[in-house]
């Protein structure tokens, strides 16, 4: 199965990401792109280095709203 959900970078909200011990010991984990309250948020799950990930979300949003 395979489905897309898109969200516009001016309609992100939060970006986070999560791992458990064991995905830190591997450095993966799930990225979470929050928006509001109309669209569902948008996982990512088991991504290698979530925390680059997350900076670079971050760093397109800032820029899209500038």
């Amino acid at each position: 199965v395979c489905s897309s959900d898109l969200i516009p970078l001016q309609r992100v909200n939060n970006v986070l990401f999560e791992q458990s011990f064991l995905e830190r010991l591997v450095n993966a984990g799930d990225v979470i792109v929050e928006s509001g309250a109309d669209d569902r948020d948008v996982v990512f799950d088991n991504t290698p280095d979530p925390e680059f990930v997350q900076s670079k979300i971050q760093r397109a949003v800032r820029g899209a709203r500038n």
